[in-house]
This record gives C-alpha cells, structure tokens and sequence, in this order.
C-alpha cells in the first residue's frame, strides 16, 4: 500500500473521523507525519513523555523538536504521559519544565525492574499506550475513531517489524 491509500482506508473502511501524528522529535516520525498530513491534514502532533529524557537544565530535546514541527505544520501540540500510578489514564504536559519530571518510568522500574531486551511490549503498555488510549477516550464518542501516525524503517529490528501493522485496530480498545 502507499501512503495515500493507507490514509484513505483508515477513513474509509475503519471509521476514523481524527488523525494524530505520534511525534518523537526524531526524523522517522517526522516524515511518516510529513507524508500522513500531505494526503489527510494532521488533527495534531502527539508527544508521549515518558519521563525519561536526556537533558540540561531546561533544554528537552524530543519536546522543542516536536513543538516546533508541529508550528511548521500548522497543527497543535500536545504532550501526554501516562498517570504516575501507571493506572489507565493520561495527563497533559503543558510546559517544557513539566516534561521529562514524572516518576512513570521510576514507578515502572519500581514495580517490575529495569526493562530487558524481551519488555518491549510490556514498556509500551505502560508507558505510552495507557496515555494513549487515554488520551483517546477523553477525546471521542463511542462510534469515533482515532487514528495515530507513526513511522517504521525498513531496516528496523525483526521483532519490531514482527508487530508493526500498516493498519490496525486495537483490540483493546477499538477507538483506537
């Protein structure tokens, strides 16, 4: 499928009344979002925080690069984590000092330990899918759906490309 076609379906044939760009700040999310939005405008870019972050002082990386993309784009911002309980649930990260300060990653590490190579899936579920579909249930009605844009590479890791789907929807949570 090209990247048209796969937008195209996403409305078509699985309900999908909004579309968000999934945003690391990085250049394969970046230009997945580039080419999403060239065919079906962006309802906005997403950064997902979780709270583990490189950083001096002030300075964030992932969270200006993603800011600013998305000013390019003419699209809005928005920041989310999961809930430090790493219950079902998100927060909105409204300011640069606000990213990368939460203990998700901390209280994740507290519970199960430091991730390992096979944690993948386990890491994603907390750290970013429960800010997600959060995110995604505060934000639709029961018959809506949000689609989110993210970019893989070709020459990714086997078992990444393993999980990796052109079109889904989550079992989970079929809003999503």
């Amino acid at each position: 499928m090209n990247p048209e076609q796969v937008i195209m379906e996403c409305g078509l044939s699985v309900g999908v009344t909004k579309v968000y760009g999934l945003c690391s700040g990085g250049k394969d999310s970046m230009s997945a979002c580039v080419i999403a939005h060239k065919y079906r405008p962006l309802d906005g870019i997403i950064l997902i925080d979780t709270t583990i972050v490189a950083r001096k002082g002030n300075h964030k990386p992932s969270y200006e690069a993603s800011k600013k993309f998305a000013e390019r784009l003419g699209v809005p911002f928005i920041c989310i984590r999961c809930k430090e309980n790493l219950k079902k649930g998100f927060d909105y990260i409204n300011s640069i000092e606000e990213y990368g300060n939460g203990k998700v990653m901390e209280n994740y590490t507290r519970k199960y330990g430091l991730p390992h190579v096979g944690q993948h899936s386990q890491v994603f579920r907390f750290i970013k899918k429960k800010a997600m579909v959060g995110f995604v249930m505060a934000n639709t009605q029961p018959k809506e759906r949000i689609a989110f844009v993210s970019g893989v590479r070709k020459n990714e890791s086997e078992r990444r490309l393993e999980n990796a789907q052109i079109i889904g929807i989550d079992e989970d949570t079929p809003r999503l």
